[in-house]
């Protein structure tokens, strides 16, 4: 009994390890899947089924049937193996909106985000305002650039077929919109940040953060220190 119980539970931990594994992998969106595959009517859970058999053969389709119950309930774990099977399966299965809701959850938690700080010294290092120009324009860039590792569109077939490629480029265009909107309205409140910090006493201090989808940027504006204007003035 001792035996069986330390297998099950080394059992349990690795089946929960490789969940681990391919939710991270898949951005999270294997517990989507699930709860979309839970709420399935007879008559779509039947069509899953029939495409479950279809893809991987009748012994998996059996084992998949006679565990969906406990699968539902939490009584029993899906192993990673299974639930890999249904993120090839169930998507195709869904309409163009939640396919797209799907794809987009992959594509929030798989970007290559990037993080900047800049701190600008009036009348020292004011002309790192202007190099903040291609740092938008290069993050503007970056949803179209973003694409799914091999392992994920090995996970995520469906990904690339027509409605999938349709909700990419729509994704792209949304993102692509929000980041120079995002970068434009930056430029006129770091302006306007620039022009309050000079106004103001030499302690003042000002920062501006602008999030935009593939990266944060924190902007500092300050007067400079004695010591700072001691060294230009020697410079």
């Amino acid at each position: 009994m001792a035996y069986y119980r330390g297998y099950h539970h080394n059992w349990y931990e690795h089946t929960v390890s490789q969940r681990r594994q391919l939710s991270g992998d898949v951005g999270g969106i294997d517990n989507a899947v699930l709860s979309y595959l839970y709420q399935l009517e007879s008559q779509s859970l039947c069509r899953f089924v029939q495409e479950y058999r279809r893809r991987f053969g009748d012994g998996p389709a059996k084992y998949a049937e006679s565990s969906f119950n406990e699968w539902k309930s939490g009584a029993k774990l899906p192993a990673a193996k299974s639930v890999a099977r249904f993120l090839k399966v169930v998507p195709p299965l869904l309409t163009y909106d939640e396919k797209f809701e799907l794809l987009k959850g992959v594509y929030d938690r798989t970007r290559d985000t990037e993080t900047h700080s800049m701190t600008v010294i009036l009348g020292h290092s004011e002309h790192k305002l202007a190099q903040l120009g291609d740092l938008f324009k290069r993050l503007c860039q970056k949803p179209s650039q973003h694409t799914l590792s091999p392992r994920v569109q090995s996970l995520l077939e469906w990904a690339s077929d027509h409605d999938s490629q349709i909700a990419r480029r729509l994704m792209v265009a949304l993102e692509t919109e929000q980041s120079v909107s995002i970068s434009t309205a930056a430029e006129g409140e770091l302006q306007r940040l620039v022009r309050s910090i000079r106004e103001m006493n030499q302690s003042a201090e000002g920062t501006h953060q602008i999030d935009l989808p593939y990266g944060t940027i924190v902007v500092t504006v300050r007067h400079p220190t004695f010591w700072e204007k001691l060294g230009k003035l020697f410079s």
